[in-house]
């Protein structure tokens, strides 16, 4: 406000008459004048809305409260929906399928060469099982 005119910035700085102090609104009937008006009763209507809502809810009424409920800061947790939402943006991976298939192939081809070698050690056993038995018999 200067000297009880409103600078108002859409593209360029226009003064309008000025307001009505005790209605709240901006004096004049221009298009630029009914706007103004128009959206700062949409701001009064919001800001009435946090002050029922905070009545309803129970809560303690101030200034800084009503503010905060009227910016939305108030909220101190997330929905299930934006948790999820998180969740799918966060874990989003293009190559998942790629890295699922090559951990599986990668536990299959481990089990493949554990079983490789057991079989083998359990061969190289039998075998030195039949030369010891061979030897020992011989004997």
């Amino acid at each position: 406000m200067v000297n009880e005119q409103i600078l108002v910035y859409k593209g360029e700085l226009q003064l309008l008459n000025g307001i009505y102090s005790e209605r709240g609104i901006i004096k004049g009937t221009r298009e630029q004048a009914r706007l103004v008006n128009k959206y700062l009763e949409q701001i009064r209507c919001k800001v009435y809305q946090a002050y029922e809502d905070m009545l309803s809810e129970n809560k303690f009424i101030t200034a800084q409260a009503i503010r905060s409920k009227f910016l939305g800061e108030d909220r101190l947790f997330k929905t299930l929906t934006e948790l999820f939402e998180y969740h799918n943006e966060v874990s989003k991976d293009p190559f998942i399928r790629f890295k699922t298939s090559f951990q599986k192939n990668r536990r299959e081809y481990l089990t493949k060469v554990e079983l490789q070698k057991i079989e083998d050690f359990n061969s190289s056993l039998d075998r030195l099982n039949t030369q010891i038995n061979t030897h020992f018999w011989s004997i």
